[in-house]
């Protein structure tokens, strides 16, 4: 089978230099998506060399400059974020699902190109020399525009490892910026730690922004790794409003195929705080809608494959510590996809879970400031 996707190394199409590969595959498919090259410390130190020499004359330019080859490059990249469907397919999308999947690109795009907010202030902004991106799958092609167009514009060479779970992004965002200068822009594919794991172990590569979930569980850190978490947001229901629209938009949210749960867009655990006097009811719309909800019995492919583990963890930690487990699905046959806990406290363990899974968690407070509090706290305690 020939490769769908290659990587990208001094403004060239390149194999991994051990001729190594990864297939892509989603369960139910009939033969593979793809094959892509499996990086390792070779090549990123050939990048890197690369990033070294191309970084002196990308500065020359100026700002102003670089700001317009970029523009035009994110242009080409909201023109054809994915130009041959592969990402549509590896997620499981229907055909008008990526739209939807793809909403607030342009937001990021615009934001990657200015120079103000977190990432000013972050790694990206904070140090020079070239910087290795690493995101996970659930980042999509959001965060990873937004950081690279960030880093480029201040200068900095930026080499893109996509997660293996979606290299398709990479190989998008390739075709993007591949009219900037060589070795500005690289991308280096792996199964989804190999390069990781060659990242963490190079002093010399000034700054590695990985995300946590491509770490290995024994990653005792390095100065130049910087671990990027996934936003999380706690929804709080407001009693004096319309309760069944709040609901419906909490849960498009959280299970929505092109949204957090189905682990397509930000990755994150939901967590709803209702005060006490309203709680019984939200709890009875939230288990209504799930069991008229088409998309909570048909979660994205790659979703259910990748969260399997995280869920039966969560489900087993909930019931541990007291929490009430509805699962959906019909009678005879409960579906694990979402698992829903309700009396949650928010000192539960689970209640402060940070892998990306389809778990949504109802929690209740004594009233709306409370709630809101609480909602801080939680989102506080996972991000740190």
């Amino acid at each position: 089978m020939a490769s769908r996707g290659h990587n990208w190394i001094d403004g060239a199409l390149a194999e991994a230099a051990g001729s190594a590969w990864f297939e892509l595959s989603t369960p139910g498919a009939r033969a593979p998506l793809g094959r892509w090259p499996r990086s390792a410390d070779l090549d990123l130190e050939i990048a890197l060399e690369a990033a070294r020499l191309a970084e002196p004359a990308w500065l020359r330019l100026g700002l102003a400059e670089r700001h317009e080859r970029l523009s035009r490059a994110a242009d080409r990249l909201l023109d054809a974020p994915d130009p041959e469907g592969t990402a549509r397919r590896a997620l499981g999308f229907e055909r008008d699902e990526l739209e939807r999947h793809l909403l607030g690109l342009d937001a990021a795009v615009a934001e990657g190109l200015t120079s103000g907010g977190p990432l000013a202030r972050g790694p990206l902004g904070a140090r020079d020399g070239p910087c290795l991106l690493a995101p996970v799958w659930s980042s999509g092609w959001h965060a990873p525009a937004r950081a690279i167009l960030f880093a480029l514009r201040a200068g900095r060479p930026v080499i893109l490892a996509p997660d293996g779970r979606l290299p398709c992004a990479g190989d998008a965002l390739r075709d993007a910026f591949a009219e900037l200068p060589r070795g500005v822009f690289q991308v280096l594919h792996d199964d989804g730690r190999t390069l990781v794991r060659a990242a963490t172990r190079r002093p010399d590569l000034p700054t590695a922004v990985v995300s946590a979930e491509r770490l290995d569980a024994d990653f005792t850190g390095a100065s130049h790794v910087e671990i990027a978490r996934p936003r999380r947001v706690t929804a709080v229901v407001d009693p004096a409003l319309e309760l069944d629209g709040q609901i419906a938009r909490i849960l498009d949210a959280a299970i929505g195929r092109a949204r957090a749960l189905s682990g397509s867009r930000s990755g994150q655990v939901g967590r709803l705080i209702t005060p006490e006097r309203a709680f019984s009811r939200v709890g009875e719309i939230v288990l209504e809608r799930l069991a008229a909800s088409s998309e909570a019995e048909r979660p994205l492919p790659i979703a259910a494959q990748a969260q399997a583990s995280a869920l039966e963890a969560a489900l087993a930690l909930g019931l541990d510590e007291g929490a009430t487990a509805v699962l959906t699905g019909s009678e005879d046959e409960r579906g694990l996809f979402p698992v829903v806990f309700t009396n949650v406290e928010p000192a539960m363990r689970v209640a402060r879970l940070g892998t990306p899974c389809g778990l949504l968690l109802l929690l209740r407070a004594v009233d709306l400031r409370s709630a809101h509090s609480a909602a801080g706290r939680l989102d506080q305690e996972v991000r740190s």
